[in-house]
């Protein structure tokens, strides 16, 4: 008999109404429906993306190697950079992954010249997310 009460002041404390039809039961006038927006940010910054930058570029664009006249010994030093290669676009422009150069050649996008980097190899899938991640989020600086 305590259950029955029980669970009866809790349906009503919850919404429950014995006048409602089964149709409408649960539901509760007015209620705005919770809407799943993806995972929180991961608050990435440079010291995050580097290392994938010095494992994947170094060879072609670090160093004494600065191949198309990029240098990544710093990722900082392509924010704001322009491409060379499409112009009107920026190597990394904070905030707008989608216009960043950068970006679309680490993941091979059809309107790059020439082709994917880096060349001899890929970035894995959580590679480049970190980067777009880091990019969306307007290039948190940890210095």
């Amino acid at each position: 008999m305590r259950w029955l009460i029980l669970g009866t002041l809790l349906a009503t404390a919850c919404g429950g109404d014995k006048d409602t039809d089964s149709a409408t039961a649960g539901t509760t006038a007015g209620t705005t429906p919770v809407i799943d927006t993806g995972p929180p940010p991961r608050d990435l910054t440079n010291l995050d993306v580097q290392p994938i930058v010095d494992a994947n570029c170094g060879p072609c664009h670090m160093g004494g190697n600065v191949t198309s006249g990029l240098a990544l010994d710093d990722i900082r030093g392509a924010i704001g950079l322009q491409s060379g290669q499409l112009p009107g676009l920026f190597m990394i422009r904070c905030e707008f992954p989608e216009q960043s150069y950068l970006l679309k050649k680490v993941k091979g996008d059809d309107d790059i010249f020439g082709q994917k980097m880096p060349s001899g190899g890929a970035l894995t899938d959580d590679e480049i997310e970190m980067l777009e991640v880091w990019i969306a989020e307007g290039c948190t600086d940890a210095d």
